[in-house]
Parts: C-alpha cells; sequence; structure tokens
C-alpha cells in the first residue's frame, strides 16, 4: 500500500492507498452519472442491487491463492468452492423460479416443475477461484438480461410482472420479493465466505477491503455505464496494480 503512486504533477507524493481511494471516487463518480440518466425500470434498480452484492463477493474472494478454496474452514464446514457452487447454482435455481412465474399459465401449479428448474449439470464449480467467480458474474448477467426483458413483456401484455405469485421456501410470495432474494442471498452467502476466511486466518487486509468497495460501486452502476467509461475504470486500476507490483 506504500510504494509512491503519481497522480498529477505538482501535489505531495501519494501511495498506492490513495491511488485506491481515487479509484473508488471514480467508481463513484461513474455511479452519480448512471444516476442522472433516464430512470430506471423497478426491476433493474431492483437486479443492481444483486450486482452490487456480487461486486462485494468478487472483491472479497478474487485473487486468493487456489489453494484456499478447498480448505475447510473448520471440520464439517462448507470450504469457498462449496459456497460459490451454491451461489451459482441458487441465481440459476431463482432465475428459473421467477422466469416460471412470470410465464406460467394461471391453470398451471405454482411450484415450478422439474423440467421448468434448472439443471444440476449448469452447476460447474471447478477450477480455480476466479474461474467459478467468472461463472457466477456470466449467470449473473444472464439472469438480468432475462427477466428484465420478462418483465417488460409481462407488463405489456396488460398484467403486473411484480404481483405475480409464486413460491419460495413453500411460502406463497410474488415475484418482487423474488426479485429481492437475488440481493440479499449474494449477501448472505458473502459473510458466510468472509466467516470462513476469518477461521482460516485469512481475514481481509487493508487493500482487499477497499477493493470490495471498489467491486461494490461498479456492481452498482456497471449495467448503465458505456463499455468505453467501464474500460478507463479498469485501466486506472491496472495501473495501480502495475504500481504495486513494480515497488
Amino acid at each position: 500500500m506504500e510504494p509512491v503512486w503519481t497522480w498529477r504533477e505538482g501535489g505531495v507524493p501519494l501511495q498506492v492507498r490513495d491511488g485506491l481511494y481515487h479509484a473508488l471516487e471514480s467508481e463513484q463518480a461513474a455511479l452519480v452519472e448512471a444516476a442522472q440518466g433516464p430512470r430506471q425500470a423497478e426491476v433493474a434498480a431492483i437486479l443492481d442491487l444483486a450486482n452490487r452484492a456480487l461486486g462485494d463477493l468478487l472483491g472479497l474472494c478474487a485473487g486468493l491463492d487456489d489453494e484456499v478454496i478447498d480448505r475447510e474452514p473448520a471440520p464439517g464446514e462448507w470450504p469457498l468452492r462449496e459456497v460459490l457452487r451454491h451461489v451459482l447454482e441458487v441465481e440459476l435455481s431463482y432465475r428459473a423460479n421467477t422466469v416460471y412465474a412470470l410465464t406460467r399459465a394461471e391453470a398451471e401449479p405454482l411450484e415450478t416443475p422439474a423440467a421448468r428448474r434448472a439443471r444440476p449439470e449448469d452447476v460447474d464449480a471447478r477450477g480455480t477461484v476466479d474461474d467459478v467467480l467468472g461463472r457466477i458474474a456470466a449467470a449473473r448477467s444472464e439472469t438480468d438480461g432475462a427477466l428484465i426483458e420478462l418483465v417488460e413483456a409481462t407488463a405489456a401484455s396488460g398484467l403486473d410482472p411484480y404481483r405475480r405469485p409464486t413460491l419460495w421456501a413453500r411460502y406463497a410470495v410474488d415475484v418482487r420479493f423474488r426479485l429481492h432474494r437475488f440481493a440479499s442471498h449474494l449477501v448472505e452467502h458473502t459473510v458466510q465466505c468472509e466467516k470462513a476466511l476469518h477461521a482460516l486466518g485469512l481475514d481481509p487486509g487493508e487493500a482487499r477491503q477497499i477493493v470490495r468497495a471498489i467491486g461494490a460501486t461498479r456492481g452498482a452502476h456497471q449495467a448503465r455505464t458505456a463499455a468505453p467509461r467501464l474500460l478507463d475504470l479498469d485501466r486506472e486500476i491496472e495501473a495501480l496494480a502495475t504500481a504495486a507490483g513494480a515497488a
């Protein structure tokens, strides 16, 4: 965190630590810019909360040594790979159940039929930490695309998509409830990952804690931010990594 980070000429010497906080400020600026655009539909605003939660999880776990992913934090406790596998499994399951709730005929049962549920073979938790995180991020993006389109189509048909009935844990709920579950489930298992890392003696250091804030802020705006702007933000963080690595 202490190597020199060069920002602009004429100021006092700065450190990589300051650069990380500047990267966070850049993400905050992008978030504010995105908020100035057209008003979001409710479904997109809800799913942005899930993307914010995902960004926090990515910041917590990205770049961990790969051997960590299979270490049990305590006898009988899930290692990180199993937690992340569950996160991916539930992302796919929640998507399938919400799609069914939005598309089912009135005569069909509330409970999602087996043929319409997520397939176990699609839950791939093999490989490195970053491999698994990448699949979770890809699934999260696919969920957003599918559900935003379906909610809009349902609304265009004259039905209220958010009040469509469905089941969760055998409770009668609606699609609005289900949409909010994406974020809360990610938060739940980010906490579980944090507890596992603590048990392994791997509490997040200063840099990782700032990166978590950067990741969460990025997640909150990335769906509404143009690709060139996101690339500029990525380059800023890559330059910081280069400065720290060179030292």
